[in-house]
């Protein structure tokens, strides 16, 4: 019986012998703080770049295993941009409103924003209607405006005439003013609200006193209420963007609308973010995120990687808004598996005797 492998080419002095392609899957953990970073080109925690403590070779796929936050996240400070608006009274006089920066829950802020009226104008005051997390403001016996304005708003008598170019806001978020501001996070939905005469008597002031267990007289004459409910930043999930290897796709959010039928642009934008983590509702603790995410959110790479040394991390929100962690250190864990080339060797080996 022949014992020659038929597929082998024996004319060849020296036959190629078919060689079977065997990996073994390499997993190696990388630790990663914000702490960690260069605080002279990346001075805040949310966005910065590392460099590995080694090349990663044949890279075959990344995740995320777990992360940890600081126990409270700001959600009004001056970097989200939300923690400012201005009021203008019946008498021309024009103030303005500016939260601290910190994290605040929604009893912490009606009493910061009564304080900060009060301040301005004893006959203000601030209510928040716990049942459907709206606020009021308002004044005991004039009208008034709030809104944000520039140095050319006018306001006549008590008609609140009124005229800007622009609201005030950054450069960097202009483009987008009435979902990045206070106003917005308070429940308005207009850059500009008049307040309207209010009647103790009249919906919605009733629903004031129906969670009450007695009924409180508020001396309001006109008041402004928020539309919809409160939208404060600690209720929003967090993006992971990690520079190059980011998976997900996202619809961009408040589109304006276009008629063009051929131009029409696209409301989305492909690879994003790398991990989408989401918060503990109503809970300034936001230590423990592990079972806040989807870990099985992992980025295969075919063909593999040669070489990772280098990665950048950002922080942010749907919006586009950068996460304000007050420079906190923020940690977490990726998982980096590498492939490598396994050759099967037989080997015989003898020990020696009473072995």
């Amino acid at each position: 019986m022949n014992n020659f492998n038929t597929a082998l080419n024996l004319n060849d002095s020296r036959p190629l012998i078919n060689r079977k392609e065997n990996y073994h899957l390499s997993r190696k953990l990388l630790t990663v703080h914000a702490i960690d970073r260069d605080q002279v080109h990346f001075p805040d925690s949310n966005e910065f770049s590392i460099k590995c403590p080694q090349a990663y070779t044949n890279v075959h796929s990344i995740r995320l295993t777990e992360i940890s936050f600081p126990e409270s996240i700001y959600n009004f400070s001056n970097k989200l941009n939300n923690n400012n608006f201005y009021v203008i009274k019946s008498d021309s006089t024009m103030f303005e409103i500016k939260i601290p920066d910190g994290f605040y829950t929604t009893t912490e802020l009606q009493n910061t924003l009564r304080n900060l009226f009060k301040v301005e104008d004893p006959s203000f005051e601030v209510i928040f209607l716990k049942p459907e997390s709206k606020f009021i403001i308002g004044h005991s016996d004039s009208s008034f405006v709030i809104g944000y304005f520039d140095i050319e708003t006018e306001c006549k008598n008590n008609n609140h005439i009124y005229s800007y170019k622009a609201p005030l806001r950054e450069k960097s978020l202009s483009k987008l003013p009435l979902h990045l501001g206070c106003l917005y996070n308070l429940g308005f939905n207009e850059q500009v609200i008049e307040s309207t005469p209010y009647n103790q008597d009249d919906e919605p002031a009733r629903r004031f006193n129906y969670w009450q267990e007695t009924r409180l007289n508020i001396d309001i004459s006109h008041a402004c209420i928020s539309e919809d409910m409160c939208r404060f930043l600690n209720r929003q999930p967090i993006y992971l963007e990690l520079d190059k290897f980011n998976v997900y796709d996202e619809v961009n959010p408040y589109p304006k609308g276009s008629n063009n039928m051929y131009n029409n642009f696209s409301n989305s934008r492909t690879n994003s973010a790398f991990v989408k983590i989401s918060p503990r509702l109503n809970s300034s603790t936001t230590q423990d995120q592990s079972k806040l995410y989807d870990n099985n959110s992992i980025l295969f790479f075919d063909p593999p990687l040669q070489r990772v040394q280098t990665l950048k991390f950002r922080f942010r929100y749907h919006d586009g808004r950068l996460v304000d962690f007050n420079n906190q250190d923020i940690n977490f864990t990726l998982e980096i598996n590498e492939l490598h080339n396994e050759i099967v060797n037989k080997m015989n080996i003898r020990g020696p005797i009473g072995f």
